[in-house]
């Protein structure tokens, strides 16, 4: 196993997101009384059955029972004991694989109140006008709801590799602009990879089937080699039902981080941990 696997699983095994040297310690017993059990077990029956002396009851199952105690004597400790959430809350490190949740193509104020040049109520026509006559800019989309996806993408431009979109089903959901998002990404960040995660889209108000979409992108980045260091999803666009699911799956997983653009328009990764009192 792995130093960084085996650090994981006694994180959490004992519900913490702060790694201590007496977990490790505890999962290591865990894995000698599990090796001890079976044989102590069939060696006290050999001894039942009187092929075996009672000497012969060995020292693997008074051990791997004696582990057992003491590691359910430390998880009741550590259910009962009083402990903290702790949230951080930093700016991220740029990552090679990044996840955005698309929202539907808006402008979120007047044109009048704008300098922009994306029409309300014609913002498709607007785009596919600029991106053919090539004058688009990120900042040409400051004022609309792609906004933030564009500012979440530009944070990390200098590492991102693969780029996907969580967008919402239906003929009226976020997957209908999708294409014309991709297109957008493609002239304003040409060395980047995207698509959609789900082909069609996800039922963005199915927390369910969010749940497991998010819980597949991480997995998948990590079985293609990627650190989990360098996974990363912004919840900021698409409906708060799927951001809570996606922000569920993200925190209370080690090693996981999620990334909101605050209104102010900072970008912060959240990493939601347990730790002792």
């Amino acid at each position: 196993m792995q130093a960084e696997s085996f650090r994981h699983f006694a994180e959490c095994t004992f519900g913490q997101k702060n790694f201590v040297w007496h977990a490790v310690v505890y999962t290591a017993l865990l894995f000698i009384a599990g090796g001890w059990l079976p044989n102590g077990i069939a060696d006290f029956i050999k001894y039942l059955t009187g092929d075996w002396s009672l000497w012969t009851v060995n020292y693997q199952l008074t051990g791997s029972v004696v582990i057992l105690i003491l590691f359910g004597v430390q998880l009741k400790k550590i259910v009962h004991a009083p402990g903290k959430i702790e949230v951080s809350n930093d700016p991220p490190e740029p990552v090679k694989v990044l996840g955005v949740f698309l929202s539907s193509f808006n402008v979120w104020y007047n044109s009048s109140q704008s300098q922009v040049e994306i029409v309300k109520g014609k913002e498709n026509e607007s785009l596919e006008k600029i991106l053919a006559e090539h004058t688009v800019k990120r900042e040409t989309l400051d004022g609309t709801t792609w906004e933030m996806p564009l500012k979440a993408i530009e944070f990390h431009k200098s590492r991102v590799e693969t780029l996907y979109l969580f967008t919402s089903s239906g003929d009226k959901g976020t997957t209908v602009d999708s294409e014309l998002f991709v297109r957008l990404v493609k002239v304003l960040y040409p060395g980047i990879s995207v698509a959609e995660w789900v082909t069609g889209g996800l039922d963005f108000d199915n927390l369910t089937e969010i749940f497991y979409a998010v819980e597949a992108f991480y997995t998948d980045a990590v079985v293609r080699g990627f650190k989990e260091k360098d996974v990363l999803i912004d919840i900021t666009g698409g409906k708060k039902s799927n951001s809570i699911a996606a922000a569920s799956v993200a925190a209370l997983s080690v090693g996981r981080k999620f990334q909101y653009i605050s209104e102010d328009k900072v970008v912060r990764s959240y990493d939601v941990g347990y730790f002792d009192a």
